[in-house]
């Protein structure tokens, strides 16, 4: 993974089901990761944390309280619950909500924080001969059909509402 991360000169880093606990920043920062977007939250949690830039995923709070920083910050029910926040930014409620998500952009904007929304590859070009789901899957789990999504319209639609930037230069907006 180091030379391919270097030969390409990769920066950021996004977990797996957005799930990183502590100890793995001190790794990212190691291995020369200069940001990370691996938890959920509102834009005011961006910041420095053990020598790497965290770009939170956007979530709205619900209330005035301020947002508590435990790792790994998830989507999970008691995350959201807990914390009083909508997990927007999230790909699994982009494919559930699509366009009618620019509300809550628009709310972020107001405060005058950038949203940050997170898509998979699939929702936007999705693969002509997917192996997944299997026929059927999505009976037996149906809490996955968001994912499956074609979202090209809505994205087509926020981009031409909102604008746009690299995740790179949101560590320059702090």
């Amino acid at each position: 993974a180091v030379p391919f991360v270097r030969k390409y000169g990769i920066k950021g880093y996004r977990a797996p089901l957005i799930h990183l606990h502590d100890g793995g920043y001190e790794i990212l920062a190691e291995f020369g990761f200069t940001f990370d977007s691996s938890i959920y939250g509102p834009f005011s949690m961006a910041g420095q944390h053990k020598g790497v830039e965290i770009v939170p995923i956007s979530s709205y709070k619900l209330g005035k309280s301020k947002p508590e920083m435990r790792l790994p910050r998830h989507l999970s029910f008691s995350n959201m619950i807990g914390g009083g926040e909508f997990f927007y930014g999230a790909s699994y409620f982009v494919g559930l909500l699509g366009r009618r998500l620019r509300p809550f952009i628009n709310l972020t904007n107001r405060r005058g924080d950038p949203a940050v929304v997170f898509l998979h590859n699939w929702q936007i070009y999705p693969p002509a001969n997917a192996s997944f789901p299997p026929p059927g899957y999505l009976l037996s789990h149906p809490m996955y059909w968001p994912l499956t999504r074609n979202l090209e319209a809505s994205m087509r639609l926020l981009l031409k509402e909102f604008t746009f930037a690299r995740m790179s230069s949101f560590c320059k907006m702090r």
